[in-house]
């Protein structure tokens, strides 16, 4: 990866995969993650953690879901974390990808849902 040249096309696919491996080794494991979630659903960390699991297993529509939950349950939770990582899964699955394709329509729909929901909200303010 240090031999490809930074700005090269693509550059950030293989780099995204290795973060997401490096940062799979510090979490507990698929299977513990899947049993934690079902005592605890609402747990954010939780369904970031094994979103993470997921994608690294190349589940990659389960990772996505997670997200979106994430998402869901709080945009901003991490610094807006769901999106980010939504983000890192779609360069990394590349241009064209028709996994990539669809859930960035669902995220974009999602993300506009929250900005009006969060302008009535405002509006109701005043």
């Amino acid at each position: 990866l240090a031999s490809i040249p930074d700005g090269t096309a693509d550059r950030e696919r293989p780099q995204n995969r290795l973060e997401f491996f490096e940062e799979v080794a510090a979490m507990d494991t698929l299977e513990v993650l899947e049993q934690a979630i079902g005592n605890a659903p609402d747990d954010l960390e939780i369904l970031y953690q094994l979103a993470i699991q997921l994608i690294v297993a190349e589940r990659y529509e389960e990772g996505l879901d997670s997200c979106m939950e994430i998402l869901r349950g709080d945009r901003e939770f991490r610094e807006d974390i769901g999106r980010l990582t939504m983000i890192r899964v779609f360069n990394m699955l590349g241009k064209g990808n028709e996994i990539a394709g669809k859930y960035r329509r669902k995220m974009f729909n999602l993300v506009v849902e929250y900005r009006a929901s969060t302008e009535r909200q405002r509006n109701q303010k005043f």
